[in-house]
């Protein structure tokens, strides 16, 4: 494995890497126009391009990608799907864009969203070093960063506008927080507590992990971006709850509803796993409910 590797198994680049990412929701510049999405733009930019730099260094070294090509590699590749779906969703983006009515506005979008093939292609090329200089140590010190830098962004959330103390500050006043964009913000939000749902399954029943956790999930849970606070103090009647269960949702409404599904999926995946014992029939109701919601989420 390429760099110095700790006792633990984790090496430096990932490290750095889960350092980089716990980072990403509060990288702003307010000397940028539309600084907080356009700093993350050139972070990605910039973190990207500093791990292109280390990938380079370590394939002249011999490290990765090392010898000629041949079958077995083009086999390994080949039982990578994600990585094969992934690279022709690019190449259909960058046909798209040189083709299309404005290339220029495809390749580079507007200043607004910091997206655009152009962005797309640091974020693939970025995905593709890491998933060779990281081991399976790197991933979980990463991942734990992700549910860390989450969890904070959402307990941050809480002394916002839409939370419960609100302090000043431009930080603290704008919606979306760091993010400048609502929608941004609970996206990250709800990734994490994705991540956050591996650790608790993943900790076991008798780790103390498990319960640290379970907290974090509830506190990202929980945040105004996903839940609507005033009904914790009181402000809603559980009578208009009931009536309109939207009610429940934050400020970013797209998000919560899919992190209430998500949960309702996992509800039932679960209760399947506990009531069906026979392997058949549990097999086609998970694959039943799995149709079920994707059908669901495609016309939502």
């Amino acid at each position: 494995m390429m760099g110095n590797m700790s006792k633990n198994g984790l090496t430096a680049q990932g490290i750095i890497f889960g350092i980089a990412l716990f980072l990403f929701p509060f990288i702003d510049a307010n000397q940028l126009f539309y600084g907080a999405t356009n700093a993350k733009y050139f972070y990605v930019l910039g973190v990207t391009s500093f791990f292109a730099i280390w990938w380079a260094i370590e394939f002249i070294r011999g490290k990765v990608c090392a010898g000629a090509l041949s079958w077995e590699k083009i086999k390994r590749f080949l039982k990578r799907p994600l990585v094969i779906v992934s690279t022709l969703l690019l190449l259909v983006y960058f046909i798209a864009g040189i083709f299309g009515v404005n290339p220029a506005r495809s390749f580079w979008s507007e200043i607004f969203r910091s997206s655009g093939i152009i962005f797309l292609s640091y974020t693939f090329l970025l995905a593709f070093i890491s998933s060779t200089l990281l081991n399976a140590h790197d991933w979980k010190f990463v991942r734990r960063s992700f549910v860390l830098s989450s969890t904070l962004f959402s307990a941050l959330y809480f002394l916002g506008t839409e939370g419960i103390i609100h302090l000043g500050g431009k930080f603290f006043e704008s919606y979306g927080l760091s993010f400048g964009n609502p929608t941004f913000a609970a996206t990250f939000v709800l990734l994490g507590i994705f991540f956050t749902l591996i650790e608790i399954f993943e900790s076991g029943k008798t780790n103390k992990a498990k319960y640290f956790f379970s907290g974090f999930f509830l506190l990202q849970l929980l945040s105004p971006i996903l839940f609507n606070l005033e009904i914790l103090k009181g402000l809603i009647p559980i009578r208009d709850i009931i009536t309109n269960p939207a009610l429940i949702l934050g400020s970013a409404k797209a998000s919560s509803a899919a992190v209430l599904v998500g949960l309702v999926f996992l509800l039932l995946y679960w209760l399947i796993s506990t009531c069906f014992k026979d392997v058949k029939k549990r097999k086609n109701a998970r694959v039943s409910i799995s149709v079920i919601f994707s059908v669901g989420a495609l016309f939502s």
